[in-house]
């Protein structure tokens, strides 16, 4: 009878393990991501400050420690997309790039986008210049 007792809580707890697992959610670190895909960063204002999601995951403890994650994972080569809310400072574009650039992932295409309006634009980078109120047109 003890036996019995036994195997039905052995199997109880295994049960239960299976479940909690299934709904325990998944880390940066648990997942590889798709091969070809590319990573998705979302940069969005709330509550008047910017959030990241990186693959639709809040980019928790930091932006810097998830692309490492990342890149340790799925190469420097992989292919990244920002999405940065219109609502966010322009400064934020270069904030995403160095923390991009730190994590040695290089292979970069920038958005902007307005989710009243359902519309995005992208955001091309040229040569540097020095900074005049009459710069070249070339």
């Amino acid at each position: 009878m003890r036996t019995r007792m036994s195997f039905k809580t052995l199997g109880a707890l295994a049960v239960a393990l299976l479940v909690f697992s299934a709904a325990t959610p998944r880390t940066f670190s648990q997942e590889k991501g798709k091969p070809g895909e590319p990573l998705i960063i979302l940069a969005e204002v709330q509550n008047h400050r910017v959030t990241y999601k990186v693959d639709g995951k809040e980019a928790l403890p930091d932006l810097l420690r998830v692309l490492n994650i990342v890149a340790d994972q799925r190469g420097h080569d992989t292919r990244i997309i920002v999405l940065v809310d219109s609502r966010a400072p322009i400064t934020e574009i270069g904030n995403i790039d160095g923390t991009l650039g730190k994590a040695q992932l290089e292979k970069v295409r920038f958005f902007i986008f307005n989710k009243e309006a359902n519309v995005m634009s992208t955001v091309e980078f040229g040569r540097t210049v020095p900074f005049s109120t009459r710069p070249p047109w070339d």
